[in-house]
């Protein structure tokens, strides 16, 4: 490479330090010399159109067949955190890609962090996953809807919510069931949280839920509605939730709110809330007298030390 300060023309530099969107000599082949990979994760960091060098894509399916990954179980495709579009364009284009059962009959884990992406257009074999991850991307709430009513197999589901995401397109009425979802990570900076909760969380049914995980950044201030919207999840689900995390901060959290969301996890066995709640200790979820819970923390602005020496008979309650 050439020193860029230094190099005394443009035509001096380096392609890729000039074009960082030129492809990278070797890698393509490198990769597609074999077909027994398990696990692959790309850094798509300035480059987004490897990924479409490697695996088939929408638009080529109908000329080419389709490349078969046997053994791939687990795929990856990252982009860096300040990822931008290029020149001129709107968005970043890595895909759509083209993944069916019969080409990645062993893929199990998806995680596709693409800032400035949509995942529009895009097919995996959804229904056999049992892990997905999807960070940063620019689609509305509908496209997840859509993507979970087609995963019936899936297990884990972690979702974060980008700054660019589509807000425009509210979806439809209908109810998605994931059968088999046991565990949901949401990571969202929202205000307000209204959008989220009526056109994603009130239109889905988790009967398998078991942990459920809602974070939000500190400097985004909301009130308790989205927790009226979880309960909501939770009766009609009929699931038994064991493990719950809400940690958001500047959430203003009524105890009604909370009494009437721990009422419908009887089977809930540890909670962690970190919430704007001066009257929500250790103390009053005690009082609660839930008999399978084992660990519980609050972290909020009424809490202290004090409230564990004088109020917790049990060590696994803890206040901060």
């Amino acid at each position: 490479m050439v020193d860029e300060e230094n190099a005394e023309s443009w035509e001096t530099r380096d392609a890729l330090t000039v074009d960082p969107y030129i492809p990278r000599p070797g890698l393509v082949e490198f990769i597609e010399s074999r077909r027994d990979w398990e696990k692959v994760e790309i850094d798509l960091d300035e480059y987004p159109d490897f990924v479409r060098l490697i695996f088939p894509c929408r638009e080529h399916q109908t000329l080419l067949p389709l490349e078969t990954w046997k053994q791939l179980r687990t795929l990856s495709l990252f982009t860096d955190a300040y990822n931008t579009p290029p020149d001129g364009e709107d968005r970043v284009e890595c895909g759509p890609i083209w993944m069916t059962k019969e080409s990645f009959p062993m893929l199990r884990n998806v995680r596709l962090h693409l800032k400035v992406c949509k995942l529009e257009g895009w097919t995996l074999p959804w229904a056999q996953l049992r892990s997905l991850t999807l960070e940063m991307l620019e689609d509305p709430f509908s496209m997840y809807l859509g993507i979970l009513s087609q995963c019936l197999s899936l297990q884990t589901f972690r979702l974060r919510v980008g700054e660019e995401y589509d807000s425009t397109d509210p979806g439809n009425g209908t109810m998605v069931t994931a059968p088999s979802l046991r565990h949901v990570s949401i990571h969202a900076s929202l205000s307000p949280w209204s959008e989220f909760t009526t056109s994603f969380m009130d239109k889905l049914q988790l009967p398998a839920l078991r942990r459920f995980e809602i974070t939000d950044s500190p400097w985004s201030s909301c009130d308790d509605s989205f927790i009226n919207s979880l309960h909501s999840c939770f009766q009609r689900s009929r699931c038994h939730v064991r493990h719950l995390c809400v940690d958001a901060e500047r959430m203003q959290l009524k105890k009604d709110t909370l009494r009437r969301l721990l009422k419908a996890t009887p089977s809930l066995k540890s909670l962690r809330l970190v919430v704007d709640a001066p009257d929500v200790t250790a103390k009053f979820v005690m009082s609660l007298r839930m008999p399978k819970l084992a660990e519980a923390i609050i972290n909020s602005a009424g809490s202290s030390d004090r409230d564990v020496l004088e109020n917790c008979s049990s060590p696994a309650f803890s206040t901060s």
